[in-house]
């Protein structure tokens, strides 16, 4: 039989460090008002293991507030948190929280962060899943403002109007063996890195996520560093296929396949940026405008020992641009 929200509040606060659920916590009718910004956890040093179980926040308030340190989740579901703000399964304000083995599914937020709001926090989260989240503006499953790593774990449509998956704002983040799949925004995706942010990708899949820009990925004013990933079959309406750059971004031993944008560049669209390339595969992208592959605007190219599937003409397209392309192959028929 399920437990209430204030059963959950009691042990956090009981002076236990470990929590073994041994049933659902769900957000009763008479709970909604005292929990609408969730279960306050302003203790440190607390591992919450779900067991298997799930907190239902029943689509009317959020699930955790999170100020304290070391707090740990793993194997449990959080689902159908609600906030009119920020966070709608969890806000994390200036603590530190490790995620594992769980999963994240069917949270909204009015604002930012469908899912999880980190402000100035630490966010790890490792095998677990996000699905279905919501948010109305940035981040459909995570809004990062502080630091954030991710490692094996998948974010899945996920909905937002700017970063379907995770929205990263001045802050540090690092995403190694994970997939982002079937996200949907307006302003891309999955990952929309912004404002002095830095985002690191490693053995990472994007795949069938769509935007009208930046069908997987938007760089603006920011750093990123790419390796041994996979964007394939993602859609923009408008330009970029799988990745929209206007800073710094370098991709290594990676494959683009089956991208497609409406306007110009089917996989990549780079204006005004540096973009460096090594050692990828570019294959089957498409473009309705210009740049089957690469589409460039006053901006700085740098390719290297890559591969093309089209001819150099109608795989790249560059405007006011300089460029650099050293042991690469196209293929002209």
């Amino acid at each position: 039989m399920a437990k209430g929200f204030r059963y959950l509040d009691e042990l956090i606060h009981g002076d236990e460090t470990e929590i073994f659920l041994d049933s659902d916590i769900v957000l009763e009718d008479v709970e909604e008002f005292q929990y609408e910004d969730g279960i306050n956890i302003d203790v440190d040093d607390l591992v919450i293991d779900g067991n298997g179980f799930s907190i239902d926040g029943c689509g009317k308030a959020r699930l955790f507030y999170c100020t304290g340190e070391n707090i740990v989740i793993r194997n449990l579901t959080l689902k159908n948190g609600f906030s009119r703000q920020n966070g709608g399964a969890i806000h994390i304000d200036e603590g530190e929280m490790t995620i594992i083995d769980s999963q994240i599914c069917n949270n909204e937020s009015s604002e930012d962060g469908g899912a999880i709001f980190n402000e100035d926090g630490v966010l790890n989260v490792q095998k677990s899943s996000f699905i279905g989240n919501v948010a109305g503006d940035f981040g459909g499953a995570i809004n990062n403002w502080g630091e954030l790593e991710i490692s094996e774990s998948s974010f899945e449509t996920n909905r937002a109007n700017n970063g379907a998956a995770v929205f990263n704002d001045s802050s540090v983040m690092k995403a190694i063996d994970s997939r982002f799949v079937a996200n949907v925004s307006i302003k891309c995706g999955a990952i929309f890195n912004n404002d002095t942010a830095e985002l690191t990708v490693e053995k990472s899949i994007f795949s069938r996520n769509k935007a009208q820009n930046g069908g997987a990925l938007v760089n603006d004013e920011s750093d990123v560093n790419i390796a041994d990933c996979i964007f394939e079959d993602n859609n923009s309406s408008l330009d970029g296929g799988a990745i929209v750059n206007f800073s710094e971004m370098t991709i290594v031993e990676s494959r683009f396949t089956g991208n497609k944008s409406d306007c110009n560049g089917g996989a990549i669209f780079n204006k005004k940026a540096d973009l460096v390339i090594r050692k990828s595969l570019f294959e089957s992208n498409e473009s309705a405008g210009k740049g089957t592959a690469i589409y460039g605007d006053d901006c700085e190219l740098s390719i290297a020992e890559s591969s093309f599937s089209g001819s150099f003409d109608d795989e790249i397209s560059l405007e006011n641009s300089v460029y650099d392309c050293e042991d690469t192959s196209f293929d002209d028929g």
